[in-house]
């Protein structure tokens, strides 16, 4: 199963043009690789690089990667493996361990100590290129099992094997539902709204009363649903007024905001 350019560009509406159009083909050979092969397993592999990747911006964590020195569980086992082996690809493959796993799948052999001599600036440039940024993250994807918790629509579980934990699951929800409209599995609510707005525009022309405006908030990759866990935060950082249980104003939040 293939996507077209618009389908990424619905699911990431953050992402550039051209790198929607520089990792496309790059998705399309990943998905028949990897049995990324229907429409909620596409829409769950999307949503999660889509957060993970900044929206196709980064193939290399910001962070330094000192969260992960001595993480013997990553095979970081020397001083400064945690910087060296820092996540990188589309799905931020972290850990000299998975490093050396990755690699030896891309070759198609084991590793030999001439591979190791450089096999840190080797890791940057292949999981920097398009190809390897996008085939680490189908590799990972297979090698944990994800497309059987993809087909149940087990996100906070596919999550937690990602990140480690389950801690972004809400903030990660709204590249879910981009991901989901691109692919068909949910109607788009900034379309619905279009059509009733213009269903009630009608009316009025036709009996001259004023529509009922609809104030619901819409969520998306690029607008995720308020929730009200964040409401005391919103108050503190914009400086929202709050009368009962109103909440006037709809702040935008960007899936990648945690990079």
């Amino acid at each position: 199963m293939k996507i077209t350019l618009n389908q990424l560009r619905i699911a990431m509406p953050n992402a550039s043009f051209s790198n929607c159009v520089k990792y496309l083909p790059h998705f399309n050979e990943t998905f028949l690789e990897f049995e990324i092969n229907t429409k909620m397993r596409i829409a769950h592999f999307l949503a999660q690089l889509a957060w993970e990747s900044g929206s196709l911006k980064y193939t290399e964590e910001i962070a330094s990667g000192k969260a992960y020195e001595n993480r013997k569980d990553l095979g970081n086992t020397k001083e400064g493996d945690g910087m060296r082996f820092k996540g990188r690809g589309l799905i931020q493959i972290t850990g000299r361990s998975n490093y050396r796993q990755y690699l030896e799948f891309a070759l198609g052999r084991k590793l030999e100590e001439s591979d190791k001599k450089d096999e840190v600036d080797y890791y940057k440039h292949l999981l920097s290129e398009p190809k390897d940024a996008v085939r680490s993250a189908g590799w990972f994807w297979k090698q944990h099992k994800l497309n059987p918790l993809a087909d149940k629509d087990e996100f906070t579980k596919i999550t937690r094997i990602i990140n480690g934990s389950g801690i972004t699951v809400q903030k990660r929800l709204p590249c879910l539902r981009s991901a989901k409209i691109a692919m068909g599995l949910k109607k788009d609510p900034n379309k619905q709204q279009k059509s009733s707005e213009q269903n009630a525009n009608n009316k009025e022309t036709q009996t001259g009363q004023k529509p009922q405006v609809d104030t619901s908030i819409h969520s998306s990759c690029t607008d995720s649903v308020l929730i009200s866990s964040d409401i005391s935060e919103l108050v503190e950082n914009y400086q929202i007024k709050t009368s009962s249980a109103l909440v006037t104003g709809n702040p935008q939040y960007n899936c990648s905001s945690h990079l």
